[in-house]
């Protein structure tokens, strides 16, 4: 299996917009069953979706006003968030929104997908692991 399928498995599996969108609950979930490898390998597989789903969507606001930013109404930072959070959402969407950038304007996302790869310090870690059993 590649390690874009993986990938993909993942994201089916993680649920973004659908079961949660809890980045520090994704991450902790993330480094209890994956090794440092795995999480970083899918973080590359993460921006290279992203990127490339940018592109398309630049592409799409440069045709159709000649402009970007006015195009999507959004800062860069946003449209980072608005990009992640559609690769976060599955292949499927990232498919749908890749062949119809149009689209794209409709989705409401959250900050920001790719964070759930970013390491955190270990003393957030355990403050968040005494957190979560006490929701239990």
């Amino acid at each position: 299996m590649r390690n874009t399928e993986i990938f993909w498995n993942l994201v089916e599996e993680i649920g973004w917009g659908t079961k949660t969108t809890d980045t520090k609950k994704l991450k902790r979930t993330l480094r209890r069953e994956y090794n440092e490898e795995f999480i970083n390998a899918m973080k590359d597989n993460a921006l290279r979706q992203r990127r490339a789903l940018a592109t398309i969507m630049d592409e799409h606001a440069l045709k159709e006003t000649g402009s970007i930013a006015s195009y999507w109404g959004v800062s860069d930072d946003s449209f980072w968030d608005l990009t992640a959070h559609i690769v976060g959402l599955g292949k499927e969407v990232y498919d749908f929104i890749c062949k119809n950038p149009i689209y794209a304007k409709t989705i409401k996302y959250k900050e920001n997908f790719e964070y759930i790869f970013n390491e955190e310090p270990k003393k957030e870690y355990m403050a968040d692991e005494v957190e979560e059993k006490a929701e239990d």
